[in-house]
C-alpha cells in the first residue's frame, strides 16, 4: 500500500494578488461565520467586495497576518496591528474563538 497517498500537501500563499474563502480556509481552517465574526472585530484583514457576489483578501495582508501569529503566545492579533511595532495582544485564543462559535 502507498502510503505517500495521505501525506498532507503544501499550501502555497500568493506573494501578492488576492485570495479567496477557500484558499483562506485550507491554510486557517475555519469556518465561514467565524472567519466573518473575526473580520467584524477587527482581528483579521478585512476583505475586498470585486462584485455583489466576489469578496477576496488580499494575499500580502493575509501573510502578514499569519506571521504576526506565529511569533505571539497568547491569543489572536488585530489586523490593524499587523507591521506596526508591538502589536497588541487579546486574551481569546483561536481554540476559545472556535468553541463559541
Amino acid at each position: 500500500m502507498d502510503t505517500t497517498a495521505h501525506a498532507q500537501k503544501a499550501i502555497a500563499i500568493p506573494e501578492t494578488g488576492f485570495m479567496r474563502f477557500k484558499q483562506i480556509q485550507q491554510v486557517f481552517p475555519i469556518g465561514r461565520t467565524t472567519l466573518w465574526d473575526l473580520v467584524g472585530r477587527g482581528l483579521f484583514p478585512k476583505p475586498i467586495r470585486m462584485s455583489s457576489r466576489l469578496v477576496v483578501w488580499r494575499a500580502e495582508e493575509v501573510r502578514a497576518w499569519i506571521a504576526v501569529q506565529g511569533h505571539q503566545n497568547a491569543g489572536i492579533v488585530a489586523a490593524n496591528q499587523v507591521g506596526l511595532g508591538k502589536p497588541e495582544y487579546h486574551s481569546s485564543t483561536l481554540a476559545e474563538l472556535n468553541s463559541a462559535a
